[in-house]
């Protein structure tokens, strides 16, 4: 399987996302949205808990919740069957997510993601 590099931008700075290893070679992957869906678009972000983002997309994407018991700084899940989270801290959770993928190097995560902000999802 040939993993696709998918980055999000948020303003000056440009984070790899890879996806979930054992689901999908990229986030549309890993996410099975319908084909003409386009995931990688700008998404306004809103802030939850002072841990994470969060989206609320237009389809919802097949799910496999599982309880992971720890969020860890860089994490992208799925919260029910269309709410896309970002997380910039690691925690603990009762909480079931679909995993869809991580930050590959989430240093600095929090301080980009410290304000209201646009990020765009693209290969």
């Amino acid at each position: 399987m040939k993993e696709t590099m998918d980055f999000i931008r948020t303003g000056g700075a440009d984070l790899s996302v890879l996806p979930d290893s054992v689901r999908a070679a990229d986030v549309d992957e890993a996410l099975n949205l319908p084909e003409q869906y386009d995931f990688h678009a700008s998404m306004d972000m809103s802030e939850l808990n002072g841990n994470e983002k969060y989206y609320y997309m237009s389809e919802s994407p097949s799910t496999k919740a599982e309880r992971p018991g720890q969020i860890k700084t860089g994490d992208l899940m799925l919260y029910g069957s269309d709410c896309i989270v970002l997380f910039y801290d690691m925690f603990s959770t009762p909480y079931t997510y679909t995993p869809v993928g991580y930050v590959e190097n989430p240093d600095g995560l929090a301080q980009a993601l410290s304000e209201e902000f646009r990020i765009c999802m693209a290969h």
